[in-house]
């Protein structure tokens, strides 16, 4: 069996890199989790999160060795 590669699905992956704009993967991975949150307690925390993060109050630091999010707030200028 010969393995075809689709090179129309990596369009938008050449394009970023083409670009040179790196995406903001943490923001990316807030909008992910508030689209698909069923509970409507959390799809509200998750959304404050994200707003806090695009207005540049808090951070976060994905830790790969306790496997979890850590939030913090960014320090004022």
């Amino acid at each position: 069996m010969e393995m075809v590669i689709d090179i129309n699905g990596l369009e938008g992956v050449i394009d970023i890199i083409n670009d040179g704009r790196i995406p903001d993967l943490k923001r990316w991975y807030l909008a992910e989790r508030a689209l698909v949150e069923q509970d409507p307690i959390h799809h509200e925390i998750l959304k404050g999160l994200l707003n806090g993060y695009d207005r540049g109050l808090i951070d976060m630091h994905i830790d790969p060795w306790e496997r979890c999010v850590k939030y913090f707030a960014c320090e004022a200028n």
